[in-house]
Formats: C-alpha cells, structure tokens, sequence
C-alpha cells in the first residue's frame, strides 16, 4: 500500500463568518500518555473546536482509556517523539494518506516538536508552566485543527494562506488570535456540500 503524508510545518521565525451549513458532529478518541492531564487534552481539543466551529463543525471527544477502547472511527494521538531538524521545519502533526484521497483516520500530534518551537521563539521559552501549558495547548489545537482539514477536505493540499497553509512563522501558533487560521470560503462550500450529501 502507498503511503501519502499530509504534515504540518513550522517555521521558526523571530472575520470569517460562520458556516451555514450544520453538520454532524466529527467525533474524536484522543490517545496519550498518563503524564498529559484531561485538562491539557481539552484545552487542545477547544482550541481546534473554535477553528471548526466558523466552519459549522463541532468536535467531540473522548479519551481512550485502553487500546481496546480505540472506535473504527478518527483517533488523535498525542506523542512525546520529536525530532530537531537542520532547517528549522519540524512538523507539529500529520496524517497518512493511503491514496491521493483517502485519509487514514489517525492524526498524530507531537509534543515533542511543539515544545522544542516553543522553545527556539523569542519571548517564550522561559514562560511558566501555567503559560507554556497555555501556549502548548493552543499550538497543539491549531496543528489539529490543519489535520482535521486534511482529513474532512478528503485531501492532501495546502493552500497558500488559512488554515491549510503548510509552512507559517511560529508567533501564528501562540498569537492569542486565531484569524490566520480560518477556512478559506472554496473549502468551506466543499465541505458543506460533500459532508451535507453524506448526512442525507
């Protein structure tokens, strides 16, 4: 089986209006470590449910509690694995794609990645750990929430600026805004005509 992978990027440098459509609810089992807390999950979880929620889709979500709780359907794994490369570009999430359009229904997360950014951003690295769990949470959110686009978008493109850009400066991941990451308004009618036709 071919493997096609859909990440996002970082690179590290110094109004939508809401959706009509109402569609059913994306339902995620989220799997991590014992060490990350509930809270610091739901923090996550909110941060790309307030990106999704624009677009007319709401997040729900459990946390598996053993490996026989994982469903059929779309898991999230939370990972300590990271990597430090060359180039200042490590990515934040992924998913698999078996073929040019069908999505794996896993997205991997890394906590790893997401903290060494935080790390080499000017003004972050020495937050305190109430702040850097704020900041970790809301990066890790906006990375699920790109993830999320690959996933329900049915496709492994980005775009040049929105939600779907690949490579974006690291202060868009920690900004307390969320702007930069809207849905484009082309994406937006695609998903609320494909995912509309398959509620029906």
């Amino acid at each position: 089986m071919v493997r096609i992978f859909a990440t996002l990027a970082v690179l590290v440098v110094s109004n939508p209006t809401a959706s009509e459509a109402s569609l059913a609810p994306v339902r995620l089992t989220v799997v991590a470590e014992t060490t990350v807390t509930r809270s610091f999950i739901a923090e996550t979880l909110a941060e790309a449910g307030a990106i999704w929620r624009e677009a007319g889709i709401r997040i729900e979500w459990q946390r598996a509690a053993a490996a026989s709780d994982l469903p059929d359907d779309l898991i999230v794994t939370l990972e300590r694995v990271g990597s430090s490369p060359a180039d200042g570009v490590a990515p934040l999430g992924w998913i698999r794609f078996a073929d040019a359009d069908s999505p794996e229904p896993h997205i991997h997360l890394s906590l790893a990645n997401v903290e060494q950014l935080m790390d080499r951003t000017a003004g972050l690295h020495d937050k305190p750990d109430v702040m850097r769990d704020v900041l970790l949470s809301r990066a890790l959110g906006r990375a699920l929430a790109h993830e999320l686009g690959h996933y329900l978008l049915r496709s492994r493109a980005h775009a040049e600026r929105g939600l779907m850009r690949a490579t974006r400066p690291s202060s868009d991941f920690f900004a307390p805004e969320r702007n930069r990451f809207a849905l484009l308004p082309d994406d937006r009618r695609w998903l609320a005509e494909h995912l509309r036709c398959a509620n029906d």
